[in-house]
């Protein structure tokens, strides 16, 4: 969203339009990109002088913490920013056919990754039931490796405000801000957080089957973040996602990127990625 349409009707009116994915009895629906455009709506409308998340985040985050995670990219910093690849859908064929052992880069093996390739024209490309595709004036038909590079590789996606969606950040800065979140919302002699604010943030959270996530259970808190707890119940999706995570508070990023803390062990972790996975 590009920061002079918040503000002037334009996204609201889009938001207005849209038609659930999921049927209505659904309990939870995972949003890529509508959540942050919501959130950053009502963000603007009760912050003092009707800031945006991203100027926010620029002069309360970024600033004080000293690293480098941005919304929109400065102009300066854009010869900074790598372009991201992605393999393309032959590709992740032929390396879901080739075990993890062998060196095989796709998690699935062909039969799940062809109901994951499916999923995923369903979800980014065909419009249907009154639902916006989350890629618009991309043509459909082009190979998803490529569809999605040539997306977010460009200046205008950079220079947007979309909350969900397109933080850019090195993998040092999110470590520093996970190490922030994982004591209590300081770093060092930094508050980025109140003690208050830490506990809403981690406040509340709920366990429910999620409609986009395969069916698995997410454990998201009132603010939106998720909490990776083991259940003794686990399906094999919920122990794939939750792989090694126990304990730890946060989210992962489309392609492969993490920013995670662990509250009880004062550990935050960051890490980003260039070659996407975008299965």
């Amino acid at each position: 969203v590009q920061p002079h349409n918040l503000g002037n009707g334009n996204l609201t009116s889009i938001l207005a339009k849209q038609s659930p994915l999921y049927p209505v009895n659904t309990p939870r629906e995972y949003h890529n990109l509508t959540a942050g455009w919501v959130i950053n709506e009502v963000f603007r409308r009760q912050s003092p002088g009707n800031v945006t998340i991203g100027s926010w985040l620029e002069t309360e985050i970024t600033k004080p913490l000293e690293i480098d995670v941005y919304m929109p990219v400065p102009e300066q910093l854009m010869p900074k920013v790598h372009n991201l690849k992605a393999f393309s859908k032959n590709m992740a064929f032929l390396q879901s056919l080739l075990p993890n052992a062998l060196g095989g880069q796709v998690d699935y093996n062909i039969i799940v990754f062809v109901k994951v390739l499916a999923s995923f024209q369903r979800r980014f490309l065909e419009e249907k039931r009154g639902y916006a595709p989350d890629f618009p004036d991309m043509d459909p038909g082009m190979d998803p490796g490529q569809f999605l590079t040539t997306f977010f590789n460009r200046t205008k996606w950079r220079q947007g405000e979309s909350p969900h969606g397109n933080i850019h950040a090195s993998a040092r800065g999110l470590g520093k801000l996970a190490a922030a979140m994982a004591n209590g919302g300081s770093l060092g002699d930094v508050e980025i957080l109140s003690p208050e604010g830490w506990k809403h943030l981690h406040g509340n959270p709920t366990v429910q089957v999620d409609g986009s996530m395969g069916n698995c259970r997410t454990e998201f808190t009132q603010s939106g973040v998720n909490m990776f707890n083991d259940y003794p119940d686990d399906i094999m999706g919920e122990r794939v996602m939750k792989s090694g995570r126990n304990g730890f508070v946060g989210w992962m990023g489309f392609g492969g990127s993490v920013m995670q803390w662990h509250p009880r062990l004062n550990l935050g972790f960051g890490y980003t990625c260039t070659l996407l996975t975008w299965w």
